[in-house]
This record gives C-alpha cells, sequence and structure tokens, in this order.
C-alpha cells in the first residue's frame, strides 16, 4: 500500500521484527521511484526494502513474490497476535 504520510498518524512505533526501513532516494534500485513520485522511504519486510525485483515481481504478481508476501504477513500478524496488540 501506498499512502502519503499527511494522511496518517503514527500512534505505535513497532516495527515487525525483520521489518526495516529504506531511503528511496538513497538506493540506487528504488531512487527512480523517488523521483518519479516523490516516494521518500519504503517501510517493510526485508525482501521487499532490499530486493527491488521482489518489488517489481509484487507489482507483477508473481506468484513467488507472493508467496513471500504471504509467508511475511502471515509472521507479522502472529507476532503482534502474541504480544496482544492485533488480532
Amino acid at each position: 500500500m501506498w499512502a502519503p504520510g499527511q494522511l496518517f498518524e503514527v500512534i505505535d512505533k513497532r516495527l515487525p521484527n525483520g521489518w526495516m526501513i529504506c531511503e528511496a532516494s538513497e538506493t540506487a534500485d528504488y531512487a527512480a521511484l523517488s523521483q518519479a513520485f516523490g516516494i521518500g522511504c519504503i517501510l517493510g519486510y526485508t525482501d521487499l526494502v532490499q530486493n527491488y525485483q521482489h518489488y517489481i515481481g509484487l507489482l507483477e504478481r508473481d506468484v513467488e513474490a507472493l508467496r513471500i508476501f504471504n509467508r511475511e504477513k502471515e509472521a507479522m500478524e502472529r507476532q503482534f497476535n502474541e504480544d496482544g496488540v492485533a488480532e
């Protein structure tokens, strides 16, 4: 999901285990997104943040990329359910 920062408020600054933030303009692969769309940062699981080809795979609905996405989503949900944060 792409969302302009002014449309939301961060109320919980925790990140799921294994997630990171990438400043798009400082990463060669993501610099084009920064220039074309003004994307300042990418927040997500490691494969998404560090592997531009994975990002492209998600956009193109690549089966392997979607499998990784679903695995990461389930891991995040388990972590937050264990912490009592989300259901």
